[in-house]
């Protein structure tokens, strides 16, 4: 998507983005469009639920590339939901795994 980011700017035509979970892609161009959810409308209210339940602890794992991180910096939320006493967040990435494509011998 964001490889055609200056061909849509030049162009000046609106581009629907129906298969982006993260909240970036559309701050890189006016004519971006995403009319479907980001990865954040779904951890946010997780998060603050959370909080005003009471709890205190939280652990988030998540994917290392850009959706995920959002959905880290979501289910934190905010210091007025009555905050986490401890907040782990936690990225996982293939690098290193055996099975990745790019490590392959």
């Amino acid at each position: 998507m964001l490889a055609v980011t200056d061909v849509i700017n030049q162009a000046k035509i609106p581009f629907v983005i129906f298969n982006t979970g993260t909240a970036i892609v559309t701050d890189q161009s006016p004519y971006f469009v995403r009319p479907t959810y980001t990865n954040y409308t779904h951890y946010y209210p997780l998060g603050r639920y959370a909080g005003m339940q009471g709890l205190k602890k939280c652990v988030a794992v998540a994917a290392d590339y850009a959706p995920g991180q959002d959905s880290v910096v979501a289910v934190r939320g905010r210091p007025d939901w009555g905050p986490w006493k401890r907040f782990d967040g936690a990225s996982l990435s293939r690098r290193g795994h055996p099975n990745w494509p790019s490590e392959r011998s």
